[in-house]
């Protein structure tokens, strides 16, 4: 090709990010859409810091880092602010962007987010979610209220001495009913408490967040089941209520019954059941289905990061979403039909792209919205676009020319097809006579076989190798062995070498083990007590109990806190919390409680003198040989005294184990 090679245009950035409307009531709507042209790059100011009236809109700067060039953006006079920059087309690279306010002559940082982007040769599209923008990180005098809070509040933020009333305020929000015992698992959950938005972790079938908002009420909770598989935001669950009253470590609980859930189609099946049954939530006739793929850069393309890929349904392009080194794509198909799936791994060299790796599915659709995955025997690496024997993807792991062919090839060398060998995890596999596979003539030849953690013996013209012991039952591993000059280490040619994993089968065993407290005492207000009960009570006193586990073989798969009450009876709900970080020992005389907020089990009911009661931990986790458990009481409750290790009726951890044998 030489002087006829064209070179890629670069293509002008844009990160528009328009207001979407919320015409349609969803509380998803509330996003901002940003895509990426040949214009400029145009950011509205976020509605948090919009908000506050302290802000003199004439002191706001905003600023954005793209492919490492910085840009000042200017405000247009319609509250945008606006800039342009160039970067390449087809690359990846980071953006990054910062609200800030002129503040007593300081610049005071309110608002920022970073995120990847990956440019192809059409216009891309971006979504910015209300929990997108990091408010959180930015407190200059450390005073724990950062600096947005601060100027909702009108208090100064460059003095530690003047704060807001912050408290902690745990949410949790349980998983819908509608999902139990459902597979449907491609949903985030969303909550707001006051100004402060966050993306809940997931514990089991709840989703955890904790929030810093100010001491003042009423304020409004909220929490919204967010569906993410066709590429857009849908909130298919919602629940809200008002806190007329605000205390420190109040924790929100939103139960799985109590969502209010929406039919956006009115076909008679609620949003939440039509994605469990993988129908279409927008179309009554469900004539129509999304179409979900996923795929990784296979492991064989060396410094992945700097590869890209494109996505045919059809021959039609369609626009991919990166996440480091694995992308998806949604697409809207007519049901009822077959289509082709194409997906490139490409590179450029000297502005010119090529392909290394191709992958082509057909599939058919029907109304079940389906996904497909291409894993990573399904690439063809075989793509050798100078026919000079080497494929693209090893030119590329070499640095030479995958356009033009070497001057001189001074061996011919060819390799056939090698059996596929099996093996159980941990077994080690061997290839015998390897000699017999290879034709180099009288040209002597080299294995690269320590590259792909084979074990070349020449002596006995075999090859052998070991299957990870932690290698899934059924899989194939597909890896290249490079057939060189000895003399330079040039690659004549490659050989495919698969091994297929065994079925391995698997008795579960389970057993059960025992553990009393190795320490344990209660506090009441700030005073110790080391003796025969394990007090509790709503207003001042916790119990702390530590159980030594030694470790155990398999899979921890129950739990449960076996306590005794004495002489004290009581009721209410008794919680119990982890924090194996907690140092502590019963000869201490000054403890200071960390805050509680990993739940792992509770029991509310009677506490009857004499009687023995099981508490069950469906969130405890076993990582190390000490756990620490804090037993704290509700405020509805009346205060309980158990007995302590000192007694015949100690505090029993009960762990159960299962593991394959």
């Amino acid at each position: 090709m030489g002087s006829e090679r064209k070179l890629l245009t670069t293509a002008l950035l844009s990160c528009c990010l328009m207001v979407s409307a919320c015409d349609s009531g969803d509380p998803a709507a509330n996003v901002r859409s940003a895509s990426i042209s040949s214009t400029e790059l145009s950011l509205p100011l976020p509605d948090r810091i919009r908000s506050i009236s302290a802000l003199d809109p004439n002191n706001i700067e905003a600023t954005a880092i793209v492919n490492g060039v910085q840009i000042s953006l200017n405000p247009d006079g319609s509250g945008a602010y606006r800039g342009s920059i160039q970067v390449p087309a087809r690359a990846t690279f980071g953006v990054q962007i910062e609200f800030s306010e002129r503040f007593a002559n300081q610049k005071l940082v309110l608002a920022t987010r970073s995120q990847q982007v990956t440019t192809g040769t059409t216009n891309q599209q971006l979504t910015v979610s209300r929990a997108s923008y990091d408010f959180d990180s930015h407190d200059d005098d450390g005073d724990s209220a950062s600096n947005i809070v601060e100027r909702e509040e009108d208090t100064n933020p460059l003095d530690a001495a003047e704060t807001p009333g912050l408290v902690n305020i745990p949410l949790i929000a349980r998983q819908p009913q509608l999902l139990a015992g459902s597979s449907f698992s491609s949903y985030l959950f969303e909550a707001s408490v006051g100004q402060d938005t966050k993306v809940l972790t997931a514990s089991g079938n709840d989703f955890r967040g904790s929030f810093n908002v100010v001491n003042s009420a009423p304020v409004t909770a909220s929490v919204q089941m967010i569906e993410t598989v066709t590429g857009q935001r849908f909130a298919v669950a919602t629940q809200s209520r008002q806190l007329n009253t605000i205390t420190d470590q109040q924790t929100i609980i939103f139960e799985a019954g109590d969502y209010a859930i929406p039919d956006r189609d009115n076909d008679g099946q609620s949003d939440v059941a039509e994605l469990i049954a993988g129908t279409d939530i927008t179309n009554p006739d469900n004539s129509s289905a999304t179409l979900t793929t996923l795929f990784g850069i296979p492991a064989l393309i060396v410094n992945a990061e700097n590869s890209y890929a494109e996505y045919r349904v059809d021959g039609q392009l369609v626009s991919l979403n990166r996440n480091e080194n694995s992308f998806s794509a949604t697409s809207s198909i007519n049901a009822g039909t077959a289509v082709v799936l194409d997906v490139s791994i490409l590179d450029n060299y000297e502005g010119q792209p090529y392909q290394l790796a191709t992958a082509r599915k057909t599939v058919s659709i029907n109304n079940a919205n389906p996904s497909v995955t291409f894993n990573e025997a399904d690439f063809s690496f075989a793509i050798d676009t100078d026919a000079d024997g080497t494929a693209n993807y090893l030119e590329r792991q070499q640095g030479t020319d995958p356009f033009n062919a070497p001057d001189v090839i001074s061996v011919s060398c060819t390799a056939q097809t090698l059996p596929v060998t099996t093996g159980a995890p941990g077994d080690t596999v061997t290839i015998e006579d390897i000699a017999s596979y290879i034709n180099c003539g009288s040209d002597p030849y080299a294995l690269d076989a320590a590259a792909s953690g084979f074990n070349w013996n020449e002596n006995s013209n075999n090859i052998a190798w070991t299957i990870p012991a932690d290698a899934d039952s059924g899989t194939t591993f597909g890896y290249v062995l490079n057939i060189t000059d000895p003399s330079v280490s040039e690659v004549y040619t490659t050989a495919q070498v698969q091994t297929r994993v065994e079925t391995v089968a698997c008795t579960p065993i389970t057993e059960q083990f025992q553990f009393g407290a190795s320490k344990d005492l209660f506090f009441q207000g700030g005073t110790i007590f080391n003796n025969e009960e394990l007090r509790v009570n709503a207003s001042a006193r916790r119990s702390l109990l530590g159980f030594t586990v030694p470790a155990q073989a398999g899979e921890l798969t129950g739990a449960a806190l076996v306590l005794s009450v004495g002489d004290d009876s009581g009721n209410g709900n008794i919680g119990v919390y982890q924090d194996d970080s907690y140092q502590w020992e019963e000869t201490d005389v000054d403890l200071e409680l960390p805050d509680l907020s990993n739940l792992v089990g509770s029991r509310d009911g009677l506490w009857q003198s004499g009687m023995s009661y099981t508490i069950g931990l469906t969130s405890l986790f076993v990582n190390g040989e000490e756990i620490s458990l804090f037993l704290r009481q509700d405020s509805a409750g009346n205060d309980v005294a158990f007995t302590s290790r000192e007694t015949s009726t100690p505090p029993v951890l009960v762990l159960e184990f299962t593991q394959c044998l």
